[in-house]
């Protein structure tokens, strides 16, 4: 009896990261420093640098995933737009502490999508921890949670 409800415990507690299709998510966080532009068209001043966080899933190419809406992550809530990539390998950047190039592949019938977060709002009541997708498959709420640490890349200047 023991055994079969640890197992039970352990099928439920370790299966839900394969739950919605997800073999691997990346987190990247980047710095953008807007060079010699100090103004901003309304002639107020510019802030000087913007933070990107950027996502990527692994997933495997012949199941079906949900459709990613909204992203939640310290204390903001994103707007999601999945865009699967065609390409077999991401050049992200490289890390801010060693400046080791980083380039995310799939395994061998995965593919790579990019997950877009744009539109960030400020939440009242913000989660603590990780980084929460919320979507929808077959008609139903899906929610997928990840403590993936997030890498901090070299800051870049914009054009």
């Amino acid at each position: 009896m023991i055994k079969a409800t640890v197992t039970v415990f352990l099928i439920a507690f370790f299966g839900v990261q394969q739950q919605y299709n997800i073999k691997r998510i990346y987190l990247f966080s980047k710095t953008q420093y807007s060079g010699n532009v100090h103004r901003n068209a309304d002639g107020s001043t510019a802030k000087g640098y913007s933070k990107t966080l950027m996502c990527f899933i692994e997933v495997d190419k012949d199941k079906s995933s949900p459709a990613w809406h909204t992203a939640c992550f310290e204390g903001y809530k994103y707007t999601v737009n999945a865009v699967p990539l065609n390409q077999d390998s991401v050049l992200v950047g490289s890390k801010i502490n060693t400046h080791n190039t980083i380039v995310i592949k799939p395994v061998v019938g995965g593919q790579l999508v990019q997950l877009e977060l744009t539109t960030p709002e400020k939440l009242s009541h913000p989660e603590t921890k990780g980084f929460l997708l919320e979507g929808s498959l077959n008609n139903e709420k899906v929610y997928y949670r990840t403590e993936e640490p997030v890498i901090n890349l070299a800051p870049a200047l914009m054009q």
